[in-house]
């Protein structure tokens, strides 16, 4: 079986500006990265976290991007279910679809900021609970079910967003299940380490993620693995330190909530 790679351009809008600078920036990036050949742009959901996410409202701006660009496929890496209403997704991603002439596909998944949830009403405790409920109504709207009781079904109709569903996990346990449904899987660089060590840790763990995913796909369903890597690119070696500095200072709170320890002094090394 031939392996198709696609090579796509990811953010979280995490620019130093305001709002409205943040997504005015990745609107030029995705118009850019379409222009430079990139095949596909993806965004991710978050809220209230201003540092860790600039962006609660995905569909919103990748409706920007399908006006502003002509090939590039669209997608999102993740919109978190169990703080969305799950029919109201499904109508946000099929008319985003029309709107793209197909360009669209959507990612789903738990969410990983815990904080997020009481102000939605929700106990994140109850997160996978409310994920997995979330996720059966999505993909039975997608799938074209009945939703009144006088036969009104999802609106425009978007079974091709079915076919090209991605799921993000951080377990083995979680992919088999995105696997055995037949849905893409999506990692995470921010994984926690469960295997190898050092600069290996990240991809030894995602390998055994992605081997279990593969283990239980249907036969005929061809594998779909999402992964994302950090890249910076600028003019000078004192703004790559300064960017490095700056991003690890801004992780290290919600690396702490995943497992992930940041050595002393791993700050002052990390460019070199």
């Amino acid at each position: 079986m031939t392996t198709r790679q696609r090579l796509g351009f990811f953010t979280r809008v995490l620019d130093d500006a305001p709002a409205r600078e943040r997504y005015r920036l990745a609107l030029t990036q995705i118009a850019a990265a379409e222009r430079l050949g990139f095949d596909s742009a993806w965004v991710a959901q978050h809220h209230f976290h201003a540092d860790e996410g600039g962006l609660p409202s995905p569909f919103v701006l990748l409706s920007h991007a399908a006006a502003r660009t002509s090939r590039i496929l669209l997608g999102t890496s993740i919109v978190t279910l169990p703080l969305e209403a799950p029919l109201r997704v499904a109508e946000d991603a099929a008319v985003l679809a029309e709107l793209s002439d197909g360009r669209f596909e959507l990612g789903v998944g738990s969410g990983g900021t815990p904080s997020s949830f009481p102000p939605f009403g929700h106990d994140p405790k109850d997160r996978p609970a409310i994920f997995a409920r979330h996720l059966a109504q999505l993909t039975g709207a997608l799938r074209g079910e009945s939703l009144t009781d006088d036969g009104g079904a999802l609106y425009p109709a978007a079974p091709q967003l079915l076919d090209t569903l991605w799921q993000a996990t951080f377990s083995a346990d979680g992919a088999a299940r995105i696997g055995a449904a037949g849905f893409g899987l999506m990692l995470s660089k921010s994984q926690p380490h469960t295997a190898g060590n050092g600069l290996s840790a990240l991809a030894d763990t995602q390998r055994m993620v992605v081997d279990a995913y593969r283990a239980n796909l249907p036969a005929g369903v061809p594998a779909r693995v999402f992964a994302s890597r950090n890249l910076v690119v600028v003019d000078d070696e004192a703004t790559v330190g300064r960017l490095i500095e700056r991003g690890i200072e801004r992780s290290r709170a919600s690396a702490r909530i995943f497992g992930i320890d940041i050595p002393a002094g791993e700050i002052g090394r990390a460019h070199v």
